[in-house]
């Protein structure tokens, strides 16, 4: 220590003992005497001058305690009260600098809100993948396959399987063997995102079904709940196609003229993968299947087919979104795919319409049968019991999908005769 800083806490020590002065008089007797020697010198110098300091609060002396060297021991000042903050505080010009040692406090980091959780995120396309392949591109096969899927009015899948029957629509006799199991994947906007199985069983059963028979050859599947990337994280919220899929082998065809007598049995080995899509699953938050939660919220509400088609004179308005000229709902057609899954993820069920059921919707539309009348093909259409529902639709669907094909207001009511 130098010898203006020891002598005066030495006197200021002394002082001390026989005034039994608090440690800030100390301070202040020690600072008063090294102002007389005009120096400006640290308080405490770091090293062995300094043996102990301890602080309270914001670095207020507890207890101060100085070790000296051949000029003789410093007594000890100890349970010095803390000084009041307007008597530690002294002019920049007049008082040397005091160094704190840092507060052992640890210092309090603002925590951030955690941020919201975002959905998982779908699989992408990918081009190289076949169906019914993660990533794959679903693709509708035009015209009408020789076995397909029978159509289901089901709503909603719900649970954890699906079932699916064979339904033959070639126009002959079909025998032949299919598989036991049945893949279930979840299709959204055309791509595959999710399924359950990638190891199907390799039992057959076999089937024997006559022209436009069905329902010999039932399977059922796991329903895919889970991305197809990992298997274990549940599909996002929202609705979902079912497309299912299953191998079969054709081994016998019976021919039909078109007088519809039957031809000799031919003896043939034809691999298909069967597939359709066969319903909707809907998925909640907490990644669990629920029934439909019904037209999305601050769309107008639609007419059911059933509640439509059954009053013959009555005139409704349907939104038409596409047309074809197709005339079987079992014939497929590619370009009705899109806008009618657009129409099912709103909530709106059944989006597929004969023009026989609005009689003169073909003509209003612009349609134009083969012979150049009236066209017996259909389309997806959504039907609504007022005009100012029809209106309220399609202001909401355009500025999302483009334009909608046509609005037509006719009696509406369906003859399958």
């Amino acid at each position: 220590m130098n010898d203006d800083l020891h002598d005066a806490f030495a006197r200021a020590a002394d002082d001390a003992a026989d005034q039994a002065m608090t440690a800030d008089q100390i301070r202040r007797a020690a600072t008063e005497r090294i102002r007389a020697r005009r120096r400006r010198r640290p308080a405490f110098v770091v090293g062995s001058a300094v043996a102990g300091l301890a602080l309270v609060g914001g670095g207020a002396f507890a207890a101060v305690q100085l070790s000296g060297d051949d000029r003789g021991e410093i007594p000890d000042v100890i349970g010095s009260p803390a000084p009041t903050p307007q008597d530690s505080q002294t002019s920049e010009e007049t008082e040397a600098p005091v160094t704190e040692a840092p507060s052992e406090e640890p210092s309090e980091t603002p925590t951030e809100a955690p941020e919201p959780e975002q959905p998982a995120a779908l699989p992408e396309a990918d081009l190289t993948a076949v169906f019914p392949a993660c990533g794959a591109v679903v693709e509708p096969t035009s015209g009408r396959q020789q076995l397909t899927f029978s159509p289901t009015w089901t709503e909603g899948a719900v649970g954890d399987t699906v079932t699916a029957t064979f339904w033959n629509s070639s126009g002959d006799d079909l025998a032949g063997v299919a598989s036991t199991h049945l893949t279930a994947v979840a299709v959204k906007d055309g791509v595959v995102v999710g399924w359950t199985e990638q190891s199907p069983e390799a039992s057959t059963a076999p089937f024997d079904l006559d022209v436009r028979d069905f329902g010999q050859v039932q399977t059922t599947g796991a329903l895919a709940h889970t991305l197809c990337t990992d298997g274990t994280t549940p599909l996002p919220a929202g609705r979902y196609s079912v497309w299912v899929a299953q191998q079969a082998t054709v081994t016998e065809r019976v021919p039909y003229d078109e007088s519809y007598v039957a031809g000799a049995p031919v003896v043939t080995e034809e691999d298909m993968l069967v597939s359709g899509d066969v319903t909707s699953l809907w998925m909640d938050d907490a990644g669990r299947s629920v029934p439909s939660p019904g037209v999305a919220a601050g769309w107008p509400a639609q007419m059911s087919q059933d509640e439509a088609f059954r009053y013959s004179d009555a005139f409704q308005t349907i939104v038409w979104l596409a047309v074809s000229d197709r005339e079987y709902l079992a014939d497929i057609d590619p370009a009705l795919y899109r806008p009618g899954t657009q129409v099912l993820d709103l909530g709106y069920l059944e989006p597929e319409v004969p023009f026989r059921c609005q009689p003169g919707a073909d003509q209003a539309l612009g349609v134009v049968g083969p012979d150049g009348g009236g066209s017996s093909g259909s389309g997806i259409g959504v039907i609504f019991a007022t005009e100012a529902e029809a209106e309220q639709f399609v202001a909401l669907w355009e500025p999302l999908h483009g334009p909608v094909t046509g609005v037509v207001t006719l009696a509406v009511g369906c003859d399958f005769s």
